[in-house]
């Protein structure tokens, strides 16, 4: 088959084919308990993103897989086949599965992330703005970074997408409003302050990727990680040299590469159990060999 349409970002219609399923999706979904919060046509032919509000990480997993099964639904109702694979045409935009992440008080519902003593009338993208919570769950992120990759990657098309030049990173930055870094902070208020992170995919399980996301977030804050200073360029045009100069790593790029950092991390094994590690482990083996095929 082919897509839908050749519309781009945030089109209309009539080149935008995908209207009227985007709608009835919106309804399937809020019907479901699930609180959307926007739809709208992506960069790729036929390609189109849905972004949920925020809810606790579990519900965010159950919430993401249900949505799946609805969109699958809705599409063989149309003689339509919805495409979740990371990069399903190789010119163009991969499908991402980016994770929005906000830290709240449970007790006054204070969100932790934003700097108590920040004032509004700075620059949106000030560092002060943000609290030490917020520092070291980001540098949490971009550390282990390549544990992240190596649980959620479960397809040869996951390289393919991070790949320069679709706003797929795969460098270890973080910056404001960037989306060339592979955490991102939108441009929000100091109540919604969140970070996003932008490296994921669906081919892999969407709770062990939430999972294992939370898990880097609040090792960074127990250890007390340094943030290292954002990235303030587009990190896809840095030299290599400059990468080298700043520490900034890249996540794995190989099913071989994951596969040497399942083997290899004491901290995967102390988040998910040596168990699930095996599980991970066989899993990348199979797909290699199926490569080798």
């Amino acid at each position: 088959g082919k897509p839908v349409d050749s519309a781009g970002y945030c089109s209309l219609p009539p080149q935008d084919a995908s209207y009227d399923f985007r709608h009835e999706l919106g309804h399937a979904c809020e019907k479901a308990g699930m609180s959307v919060k926007r739809i709208h046509h992506e960069c790729g032919p036929g390609q189109n993103e849905i972004e949920l509000n925020l809810t606790p990480c579990l519900k965010n997993a159950d919430d993401s897989l249900l949505c799946q099964w609805i969109l699958q639904l809705l599409a063989s109702q149309r003689h339509q086949r919805i495409l979740f694979s990371p990069k399903p045409f190789s010119n163009q935009a991969g499908n991402g599965l980016h994770h929005h992440i906000q830290l709240r008080d449970l007790q006054t519902g204070k969100n932790v992330l934003a700097d108590a003593e920040w004032s509004p009338s700075l620059s949106n993208n000030d560092p002060n703005r943000l609290s030490d919570v917020c520092r070291h769950g980001i540098a949490g992120l971009l550390k282990y970074a390549s544990e992240i990759t190596a649980v959620f990657a479960s397809s040869n098309e996951s390289f393919v997408r991070l790949q320069p030049g679709f706003e797929a990173p795969s460098q270890t930055t973080w910056d404001f409003s960037n989306r060339t870094a592979l955490v991102r902070i939108p441009h929000c208020s100091q109540e919604s302050l969140r970070f996003e992170y932008r490296g994921g995919d669906l081919s892999g399980s969407v709770h062990l990727f939430g999972a294992i996301l939370l898990a880097a977030v609040l090792r960074g804050i127990r250890d007390k990680l340094e943030l290292s200073p954002p990235a303030n360029c587009n990190v896809e045009e840095m030299m290599q040299e400059e990468l080298e100069r700043r520490g900034i790593q890249s996540v794995p790029q190989t099913l071989e590469q994951c596969l040497t950092v399942l083997n290899n991390s004491l901290f995967l094994k102390e988040v998910l159990g040596p168990e699930m590690i095996q599980v991970l482990i066989e899993r990348d083996e199979e797909l290699i060999r199926e490569k080798k095929q």
